[in-house]
């Protein structure tokens, strides 16, 4: 056997957050999207929720929630 992956296969990639919060207004921010997202994965499939759906239900931009989160697998990972 080889060590290459087999054709159609992905493999996973891990993703980190983009920044790590230091001040507490970030700490604040990264919580309301942690907070946002759980209470969407309450009420609707994980395939209905998005990362504009999370920033809406955190009162944030999107871009407030892409400088913390590269995606919306690292937010659910979180």
């Amino acid at each position: 056997m080889s060590d290459q992956t087999q054709p159609g296969i992905v493999a996973a990639e891990t993703t980190t957050p983009r920044r790590h919060p230091v001040q507490y207004r970030s700490l604040r921010t990264v919580q309301r999207v942690l907070d946002a997202a759980s209470s969407l994965l309450g009420q609707m499939p994980l395939e209905d929720v998005t990362t504009a759906r999370i920033a809406t239900e955190a009162g944030l931009s999107i871009g407030a929630l892409y400088r913390f989160f590269p995606d919306k697998q690292t937010i659910i990972d979180a």
